[in-house]
C-alpha cells in the first residue's frame, strides 16, 4: 500500500445511507454502518485512518463509532467513539483513529457506525502510514 490513500464516501461499501453528488454518502436515519471497507492488505507499521465528515445541525445527540478491523471484521484493531458535539456542522472535519500492526494484516476495513436518527455525511476516507524517525518521534 502507498503511504497515503483516500476513497470517496460513495465508493465504499455500506449497509445504510444514500449516495449523493460529488462522491458524498449521507445517513438516511437508520442505524448501521454508513461505511465499511476498503478491505486492503496492510504491512506492519503505525497508521492513522479517518473519515472527513459533516454532521447535520439537528443531530445534536448521540455518538458514532469508528473502528478498524481486519480479516473481514473478525479482529478489531482500534475503536473510538465521537459525541455529536465533537463533529463539525459547517465543514467536513476529520474523525480519526490511530492503530499499529506488528505483522501483515489482510482485508482491513475502517467502519463508521451511526445510530438511528443521527444525520451525517461522509466525504472521504483516508488511511496513511505514519513515518518513524530515528529518534522515535512521530
Amino acid at each position: 500500500m502507498h503511504a497515503y490513500v483516500r476513497f470517496q464516501g460513495a465508493d465504499l461499501p455500506h449497509t445504510v445511507g444514500v449516495d449523493g453528488e460529488g462522491g458524498v454518502r449521507r445517513a438516511d436515519g437508520r442505524s448501521g454502518h454508513l461505511s465499511h471497507g476498503p478491505y486492503v492488505n496492510l504491512a506492519p507499521g503505525t497508521y492513522t485512518a479517518g473519515f472527513y465528515v459533516r454532521r447535520e445541525e439537528k443531530s445534536d445527540m448521540g455518538e458514532i463509532a469508528l473502528d478498524v478491523c481486519c480479516e473481514h471484521g473478525t479482529r478489531e484493531l482500534a475503536r473510538r467513539s465521537f459525541a455529536a458535539d465533537e463533529i463539525c456542522t459547517s465543514i467536513a472535519g476529520l474523525l480519526k483513529v490511530d492503530f499499529q500492526l506488528g505483522a501483515n494484516a489482510r482485508y482491513c476495513e475502517i467502519r463508521l457506525h451511526v445510530p438511528e436518527g443521527f444525520m451525517l455525511e461522509i466525504r472521504e476516507l483516508v488511511i496513511f502510514k505514519r513515518a518513524q524517525t530515528s529518534w522515535g518521534i512521530q
